[in-house]
Order: C-alpha cells, then sequence, then structure tokens
C-alpha cells in the first residue's frame, strides 16, 4: 500500500504492506460551503446567538471604531480574505465612516512579516487597512481587570480603543483548551505573557485535554478573559481535513463558540478499531509543519490510536527547526521525560507547557521524525530522527515485531482521535472522556459534564425517550377524538348515548379501513415505485461519498 503524507509545499509517498495496516483514518466526509461569502453574509445579519452585527453597531452613538483580531499564519484559513472582505463588507454597508483595524493574535508566537499578512489575509484588505501584530511584550499592554485566579489580565491597547471588538478565527481540535478559536482570540491570542504563561501552566489538571471544555481550568479562564475584554461578536470557521470551510458561525462569543465546536467534532472526530503498535501520520503540511513544536499538536490529536509502548512516525517539514526555545531548552535540560512532570506548575513558561505535556506523551510512547531536523537535534529532546519512510519502517519492525500494526493517518492536524472508546477492555491508562459543558449559571460560565461520544446505550435511551414522547402524543391525540366523537353523538343527552356511539363509531372505523385499503392497493405501484427509489438513492449516495473519500 502507498499512502501519500503531506510534507511542506509537497508529499512524502509511504510504502508499507498492506498486512500491517489496521485502517487508513480519515474524518468523515464534509462537503464544503458552495458559496462561503454568502454564508458569511446570512450568518452576520442572522447569527446563531445574540443581536445580528448591524444591531451591535447602531448601538454605538458616536464613533465607530471596530476592532477586528484575526488569527496568525499557525491557524490560517485559505478562506480568510473571502471571509474578512464580506465581514468588512457588512460593517460598511450598516454604517458610514467606520474606522477599522485589524490586530493579529500571535500571542507569544513570533510577529508575522508583511509579505505573510498580504499572503493570508489578501491583497485587498491588507492595501486598505491597518493590519499590527500583537506583540505580549509590549510595555503599551492595559491591564482591564483581574481574572478569578487574581491574575492581571493584561491586553493590547486597542482594546481601549475600539467602540465594537469582534474576533475571528477557525475551530479546531486543541490540545488542552479543548477547541480552538472563539475565546482564544482573548487569551492568549492578544494578552501580555505573563498571563499567558499562567492560564497555560495549568496544563498538568485532569481535565485538561484534547476536546475537553467541562471542568477544564484553561478554557475557563479563557472564557472569562473574553468576557472581562468586551468581545461582541464573533466569526468563526470550521474546516474539513481538505481545509474548506464547512461551517460559519457568528453571534455572542461563548455559546456561538460551544455550537461551533459540537460541529467541530462531527467534523474532525475519528476512532480506532484496537489500539495499535504505530501510528504514522503527518502534520499536514505548510505551515502546520512550520516546526517541531507545532508539530507536536498531532502527536496528541492521534495519540489515542496506540497502544502503550507505541511509536509514532511523523512526516513533517519543520523548516523553522525545533521552532521555540522554551520548549527546546525544557526538553534538551532534562535528564528523562519523567523529570519534567514533576515542575510545579507556578514555575511551568510559556513553551514549557508543551514541554512538560511532550514529556508525558513521551514517557508511553516512542516518536520518530522525518523532516529537516538532524537526528542529533531531535535525540536532545528524545525523539527520533530518520531521513526516510523506509528508515522509519525498519525501525518499526525491530521494535515492534514483524507482525507490527499500524494506523495510517494522511493529516493528523484536523482530527481528533477520541480516547474513551479505545480504552474499553484495555489496560491503557484513562483518560476523561470528550465533553462540553451543559449548565449555564448567572456569571455566565457552565458546569456540569455531558459526554459527546455517548454509547450506544445513551443513544438507545435516547430513542426510548422519543418514542415514548411520540405515544404520549398520539394516545393523546386519540383520546380526545374520542371524547369529541360522544360530545358529537350526545346531543345533550344521555339515554341511548352508548349504544348510538359505540355503533356509530364501529361503523365508522370500518369505513376508515375500508378507505385506507383501497387507496394503498390503487397506488401500490407508487409506493412500490418510490421505496425502490429511493433505496437506489441511498446506495448511489453511499457509493458517492465512498469515491470522494477515497
Amino acid at each position: 500500500m502507498k499512502v501519500k503524507f503531506k510534507y511542506g509545499d509537497s508529499f512524502k509517498v509511504f510504502d508499507i504492506q498492506d498486512h500491517h495496516v489496521l485502517e487508513v483514518i480519515k474524518p468523515p466526509v464534509s462537503f464544503p460551503l458552495p458559496d462561503v461569502r454568502q454564508t458569511v453574509r446570512n450568518r452576520l445579519r442572522q447569527p446563531d446567538t445574540g443581536p445580528s452585527l448591524t444591531e451591535l453597531l447602531l448601538r454605538v452613538r458616536e464613533t465607530h471604531r471596530v476592532l477586528i483580531v484575526v488569527s496568525d499564519i499557525t491557524r490560517s484559513i485559505p478562506q480568510y480574505p473571502q471571509i474578512l472582505e464580506e465581514l468588512v463588507e457588512e460593517i460598511n454597508r450598516s454604517v458610514k465612516g467606520a474606522e477599522i483595524r485589524f490586530l493579529i493574535a500571535t500571542g507569544t508566537h513570533r510577529p508575522l512579516a508583511s509579505e505573510e499578512i498580504r499572503s493570508i489575509y489578501g491583497e485587498l484588505l491588507t492595501d486598505s487597512y491597518s493590519f499590527a501584530n500583537h506583540d505580549c511584550d509590549s510595555p503599551d499592554l492595559i491591564e482591564i481587570g483581574r481574572l478569578s485566579s487574581g491574575i492581571p489580565l493584561t491586553v493590547n491597547q486597542l482594546v481601549k480603543w475600539a467602540d465594537v471588538f469582534i474576533v475571528t478565527g477557525r475551530v479546531a481540535p486543541h490540545y488542552f483548551s479543548g477547541f480552538s478559536g472563539g475565546r482564544k482570540s482573548v487569551l492568549p491570542g492578544i494578552s501580555g505573557r505573563e498571563v499567558i504563561r499562567a492560564n497555560h501552566s495549568r496544563v498538568a489538571h485532569p481535565h485538561v485535554g484534547l476536546g475537553k471544555l467541562a471542568g477544564n481550568p484553561i478554557h475557563e479562564e479563557m472564557v472569562e478573559a473574553a468576557q472581562l475584554a468586551g468581545v461582541d461578536f464573533a466569526l468563526m470557521v470550521v474546516m474539513n481535513m481538505e481545509k474548506q470551510a464547512v461551517g460559519v458561525f457568528a453571534g455572542e462569543i461563548i455559546e456561538t463558540h460551544e455550537k461551533a465546536c459540537r460541529v467541530c467534532l462531527e467534523v474532525c472526530g475519528v476512532t480506532g478499531k484496537i489500539p495499535a503498535d504505530c501510528v504514522v501520520t503527518s502534520s499536514g503540511g505548510f505551515p502546520q509543519d512550520l516546526s517541531i513544536f507545532q508539530m507536536q499538536r498531532t502527536l496528541q490529536n492521534t495519540k489515542a490510536l496506540l497502544k502503550p509502548g507505541g511509536s509514532f512516525l511523523v512526516f513533517g517539514e519543520a523548516r523553522e527547526g525545533i521552532g521555540q526555545d522554551t520548549f527546546e531548552t525544557w526538553l534538551s535540560s532534562a535528564a528523562t521525560p519523567d523529570e519534567l512532570l514533576s515542575v510545579p506548575e507556578n514555575q511551568v513558561k510559556v513553551g514549557g507547557h508543551t514541554a512538560v505535556l511532550t514529556a508525558r506523551l513521551l514517557v508511553r510512547n516512542t516518536v520518530c521524525m522525518i523532516s529537516y531536523c538532524a537526528p542529533e537535534q531531535l535525540e536532545r529532546i528524545f525523539f527520533k530522527g530518520f531521513s526516510s519512510g523506509e528508515e522509519g519502517l525498519e525501525f518499526m519492525q525491530n521494535r515492534h515485531g514483524s507482525d507490527f500494526t499500524a494506523y495510517l493517518v494522511p493529516d493528523g492536524t484536523f482530527l481528533m482521535a477520541h480516547q474513551g472508546a479505545l480504552n474499553e477492555g484495555s489496560n491503557r491508562d484513562k483518560e476523561p472522556s470528550t465533553e462540553l459543558p451543559t449548565r449555564r449559571h448567572s456569571h455566565g460560565k457552565r458546569s456540569g459534564s455531558n459526554g459527546w461520544w455517548r454509547k450506544k446505550r445513551g443513544r438507545r435511551s435516547g430513542k426510548r425517550e422519543k418514542l415514548s414522547r411520540v405515544s404520549f402524543v398520539i394516545w393523546g391525540a386519540l383520546l380526545g377524538m374520542l371524547l369529541g366523537y360522544l360530545v358529537m353523538w350526545s346531543n345533550g343527552s344521555a339515554g341511548s348515548i352508548l349504544i348510538i356511539f359505540w355503533t356509530n363509531l364501529i361503523a365508522d372505523i370500518i369505513g376508515m379501513i375500508d378507505s385506507v385499503v383501497t387507496f394503498a392497493i390503487k397506488r401500490l405501484a407508487i409506493i412500490m415505485g418510490g421505496s425502490f427509489g429511493a433505496v437506489c438513492g441511498y446506495f448511489l449516495y453511499q457509493w458517492y461519498t465512498s469515491k470522494i473519500s477515497s
């Protein structure tokens, strides 16, 4: 079997014998939106939650200074120019003379170069409007309040400048905040380094992880930061593996983000049959494989597919090397990965948080990379480096035996391997299931949990609940009709009402049955033809989707 894995701007072909492959794992087929601009326009005017963008803008009586926060190169969206152009057009249609500025939510990442800004957001907008990189170390950051943890929330000064504050970006699986997008545009997107450090230092919390929102202290603090910053409107997109927009969501930031997360799980969620010895994957090519620091997300997204002691083989260019100084320093300075797991929370730095999460994975699994990085450089951070897929294949055979099993994951960046289902019947470490918050309190946060990946028992319970509801409605209608029939034939008298009632009721029922049977027989050919056509259509759809997915 030969499978292509994205590598920078090109591909690497991996050749493996079929009997090793448990499955080639791809997310479910998700069809792209036929017209992204029209969908954005519709969502801006009829948002998922809250008032429309025009209503928000018209509430501002004097100036109309609009701040639009956009994602950086590590969260790029191919359709970003069309999405942002439609957003700007809607603002200009709603109010005259609006002053619009764009702020790039770099968090602690490097600033974007001017040519990158033009490429990501489009020449039309970058030639007409100001795009500024956020600097988490800038002396001009302003404090807008304190989080419940006691940490001062410092953000970019443009937040204070704005009359209307809009955040944009994509929602995708995220290895410690649950999902990207929404509230992450504020923290870490446009916040100061210290508040980002304090937030990310909680990576060891048991409810922190891929797809987890309920009880996740990192996510909950991000929500608090977005509320303190006063985000007025959010515009988010969910993409499929081909980086095509499959859903656009707009409105009040918290509830809209949660709705986008639910769709993201449907689009990106996958499970495997059984835990495998190996996972062969890619980070999805440029820009997702810019560096090892970025590529480690793929490890977190697919680790649920591996046995304890299993091995990753990851294709990724890593043209910027390791990519984050603290991440590299922490891993290369440790004697073993276990050493990083005992670092106190208040000492975890930005970049160090990812080193801690990576160390937790390295204790359990082996990571092999095919990249630009030299093997010696990778060895310093406890990774193994190979120059080709053939070398990696030989390593897997030597380590796991000639009958090793593997999942092939062509793009591990845009999927989320569910951990709960694979834990059943195995001795692997249990981890909390993927969850969303479910009950809203007055302060805007949610508590409780509701497993997204419901077991079959849960699905059967849901069906029984729906059946019971339908049964009550049907019985209620029948009893109501019976009562009405009784009243109709009573005529106010009680003498022979029962005999008359039952005689006429039986006669009417026989007449109704006769009419139904006659109707069905006369139109049997139409019914059979329609049924046959529906079955054919179903199988035609199955064939069509299988062709697309392959």
